[in-house]
């Protein structure tokens, strides 16, 4: 069989390999050259029909032409699925390309053929060998029309579910229909039959930790799935890393409390991969409230010098290749990797390292810090009074403190957005002001954060200077970066050294203001160094404070906001800061979210292990440990900048 027509869609290269073969398919109807129509003939007529619609233009034929052509052809179809009967159904199956299933299904679902043939017709001609469940399961039709036989099809296999799952994925772009004649239950059967499968894929069971957002989805993930595929994942990651090969196991942290002890391992040849001091000596010492407030700002390591938050996920930092694209996600994933479980890791010991010496050796509490700032430290210092806070007593229970720490958290955020918008908190406004979102909390200090303005052209700019998959980092084995501006930085390289292919994109560059030719020699260079400099540190790091900025950063932020490059935002958080603090206390924006505020506040959470209750402690601290030192920047930067 000669290689048959068939649209793949606009965005496809092969579409526009087809032109000369629909060219003479259209002179064969033209020409009356018709001899047999089959429903191969007549399906390689619904995707020229496909190619028609997007203009005779692209096909080169005369507007005239295509009008007779159409007509010949929606004819030809008409009569062909209106023939179709029971009689004639096995045969024309026996014809039907793989290539056009989905052309065969969708037009079967345009002419209703379900008035013609029975389910009873279906269920026996429609072999998974004959039309995949993956296929089906794209045409509502059928789900609609034969619930029975699709339901059937369904439970054939547990591996549907991996079907239905990728429809959330973050690049997914399909849409599945199942029929309504499945319970909650029967789904749940099957869910948890697909989990204990030997070949389920940990991918599909890392999303069925978690509940399901999509609207309408076709099943609910209940909490008896969400405990099965916690520890099935657990399992097959177990026997996956083997202890000794295991990459986590091999990266030691270490966190010293006496300085000489971690001046000597810092300098030993041999030293950790992650390695911290918390100076129980310097802290002893400079124990008043404002002295431990300014260790815990600036020497637990839980700030940028920017003063972002470190902890939240950095994509473009972080994750490797494989963790950015072949993992399975939803776009409600927060997507992490080792990077980010070690940098947590990391500061959540420094933190239970310095909260240890304060109630070993000072006899306070990281809680009561966060009283002194707000209760007495911010009004002194910046004139300001919030409501007094109060947290429980050291003798409860961690469960409790953790539910207090998070009621807390909602107090200080209406608190604080009262205040920016009102001047002063009243306690009747309070009582009666909805919570605001995390991300709707304002600033007062103009372009306080710098974002890539997210337009396609835009991405696609910092994507071919910064990315490890950019098109234009390889010359040849000797010349060759890691990025493009690396490779422009250091060789003298001109427009010559590339392949077309890349010239095109050095091009578009060029007349984009990013990169210039010299008079002399033709050289690329960057047109302003400053601006490079900025764009990669907000593809990596997401955002820029543009008050911790230099001149020469400035000067190129203005400039780059001027052209619509780069946006800016006034807000008390970060566009990082905001996901990372939803990460760990909602679920509503992350499907792999902690949830700690939900879990708290909504009848508290029962552990085996009193160790977690420890770990959500100082989570939940950090969240505040975050407002205190945000809004003390924030007033900090009105006080200097208005």
């Amino acid at each position: 069989m000669d290689r048959l027509i068939k649209f793949y869609g606009w965005n496809d290269f092969a579409t526009y390999l087809e032109v000369e073969r629909i060219k003479e398919a259209i002179q064969e109807v033209l020409e009356k050259e018709i001899d047999e129509v089959n429903v191969v003939k007549v399906l390689e007529w619904v995707n020229i029909q496909k190619f028609i619609e997007g203009g005779s233009d692209f096909i080169g034929i005369k507007s005239s032409e295509i009008d007779t052509v159409n007509n010949f052809f929606q004819k030809q179809i008409s009569i062909f699925f209106n023939k179709i009967s029971e009689s004639n159904f096995e045969e024309i199956l026996k014809e039907l390309p793989r290539t056009y299933l989905d052309d065969f299904l969708n037009t079967f679902s345009n002419y209703k053929l379900a008035k013609v043939l029975e389910e009873r017709i279906i269920m026996e001609m429609f072999s998974d060998t004959v039309v995949s469940t993956y296929n089906l399961l794209k045409h509502k039709y059928f789900s609609e029309n034969y619930p029975n036989f699709m339901k059937r099809r369904i439970f054939s296999s547990p591996k549907v579910i991996e079907i239905l799952l990728t429809q959330i994925l973050e690049r997914s772009h399909v849409e599945f229909f199942t029929p309504k004649n499945i319970s909650n239950e029967e789904w749940e059967d099957l869910i948890l039959k697909y989990i204990s499968m030997e070949d389920a894929n940990l991918n599909y069971i890392r999303i069925l930790q978690n509940s399901i957002t999509v609207p309408k989805f076709h099943f609910q993930v209940t909490a008896e799935v969400k405990i099965l595929a916690k520890r099935r994942c657990k399992e097959i990651e177990e026997n996956f890393f083997d202890k000794d090969t295991d990459t986590s196991q091999n990266i030691s942290i270490k966190i010293f409390s006496d300085r000489e002890e971690y001046e000597e391992n810092i300098n030993s040849t041999v030293k950790p991969a992650y390695i911290g001091l918390v100076d129980k000596k310097e802290i002893i010492k400079n124990s008043s409230f404002e002295d431990l407030f300014d260790y815990l700002s600036l020497n637990l390591e839980l700030f940028s010098v920017h003063n972002i938050l470190r902890l939240p996920r950095y994509k473009n930092l972080e994750l490797g290749i494989t963790e950015r694209i072949l993992e399975a996600n939803t776009p409600k994933t927060y997507k992490i990797g080792l990077t980010f479980n070690l940098k947590e890791h990391y500061t959540l010991a420094m933190l239970n390292i310095f909260r240890s010496i304060l109630e070993k050796d000072l006899g306070i509490s990281l809680e009561d810090i966060i009283c002194w700032y707000f209760n007495n430290h911010i009004k002194s210092k910046f004139k300001t009074s919030f409501l007094p806070l109060d947290f429980l007593s050291k003798t409860e229970s961690t469960a409790n403190r953790n539910a207090k720490i998070f009621s807390i958290e909602e107090n200080l955020r209406k608190q604080y957005f009262i205040i920016v918008n009102k001047g002063i908190v009243d306690k009747e406004v309070y009582n009666e002001a909805p919570l605001p979102k995390l991300s709707s909390l304002p600033s007062k200090v103009k372009n306080k954060y710098i974002y890539l303005n997210d337009t396609q052209e835009n991405s696609w700019i910092q994507y071919q200077l910064f990315s490890d998959q950019s098109e234009i980092i390889h010359i040849n084995s000797k010349i060759t970066g890691k990025t493009f501006d690396e490779l422009l930085l250091k060789n003298d390289l001109t427009l010559q050294n590339f392949q077309d292919y890349q010239k095109r994109i050095i091009n578009k560059l060029i007349d984009m203001n990013i990169v210039n030719v010299e008079e002399r020699g033709g050289v690329l260079k960057f047109k302003n160094i400053w601006e490079i400099i900025v764009l990669k540190k907000i593809y990596y790091n997401t955002v820029f404070s543009f008050y911790y900025a230099n001149i020469n950063e400035h000067a190129a932020i203005n400039r780059l906001l001027n052209r619509g490059i780069l946006r800016s935002e006034s807000t008390l958080f970060s566009v990082p800061e905001v996901e990372y603090m939803n990460f760990i206390m909602n679920t509503g924006d992350w499907d792999d979210g902690y949830g700690l505020r939900n879990n708290y506040q909504h009848g508290g959470v029962y552990y085996d292990n009193n160790g977690q209750y420890g770990r959500e402690y100082l989570l939940g601290m950090i969240i505040l440990i975050t407002y205190m030192i945000k809004i003390d920047e924030e007033f900090d930067l009105q006080n200097s900048t208005l």
